[in-house]
């Protein structure tokens, strides 16, 4: 009896781990896209306090600047600002994707990356110095 209670066990134990070994690549990967989404809502939230920052200062006009630092790294990784004169699209470009934003069209034709800049209108365009 207490042999055969002890089998039992073991073959408990045995099930018991053997389910948590094929759970375990799932649970991974729900983890991985959760990881995902966050990053796409950081970069998403970014883009958007950017776009209305550059709408405060395009509206200000030639008086007004902004000082604004972008940060390091940006849902973990590198990334550019690209930004394309008289059109209405700025461009967070990282490693595998780019996200686009809204932005005046008067913003000069420039690329930056992580750093301190401010931001002035100039002869009815937005510069980056």
């Amino acid at each position: 009896m207490r042999a055969q209670l002890t089998l039992e066990f073991y073959h408990s134990l045995m099930l018991i781990a053997f389910t948590m070994m094929l759970l375990f690549p799932v649970f991974l990967m729900l983890q991985g896209r959760i990881n995902t989404y966050t990053r796409a809502n950081q970069i998403r939230a970014f883009g958007e306090r950017l776009s209305l920052m550059l709408f405060l200062v395009s509206k200000g006009g030639e008086n007004s600047s902004l000082r604004i630092e972008l940060p390091q790294r940006l849902g973990g990784e590198e990334y550019r600002l690209n930004f394309t004169y008289g059109q209405s699209f700025g461009f967070i470009v990282l490693r595998d994707w780019i996200f686009a934003f809204k932005v005046p069209s008067n913003i000069n034709t420039t690329s930056l990356g992580p750093g301190i800049y401010e931001v002035k209108v100039r002869e009815g365009k937005i510069i980056w110095e």
